[in-house]
C-alpha cells in the first residue's frame, strides 16, 4: 500500500508538491489580476465593489483564463 511520501495517486505526484503548486498557481492568479488592473484604465477594484457585472465578467473571464493556462503548465 502507497504511502503520502511515496507518490501515490495525483500522476505520481506527492501531496506536498500538490500543495506547492497550488500555491504557486493561485500566485500566478494574483500577479496576472494585478497586471491586468494595472495596464488596464479601468480600476476594476472599484467597479466590482459598485456592483458592476461587466466588471465581474471580465474579471472572471481573465481568472478562469489564466487559471488554464497554469494548469497546462503545471501538467
Amino acid at each position: 500500500m502507497p504511502t503520502i511520501g511515496q507518490g501515490a495517486g495525483l500522476g505520481g505526484l506527492t501531496i506536498a508538491s500538490s500543495i506547492l503548486y497550488a500555491f504557486l498557481g493561485v500566485l500566478l492568479l494574483l500577479a496576472a489580476y494585478r497586471l491586468f488592473d494595472i495596464i488596464h484604465p479601468i480600476d476594476f477594484n472599484e467597479e466590482l465593489r459598485k456592483g458592476n457585472v461587466a466588471a465581474g465578467l471580465t474579471v472572471a473571464g481573465l481568472i478562469i483564463g489564466v487559471a488554464i493556462i497554469i494548469a497546462a503548465a503545471i501538467l
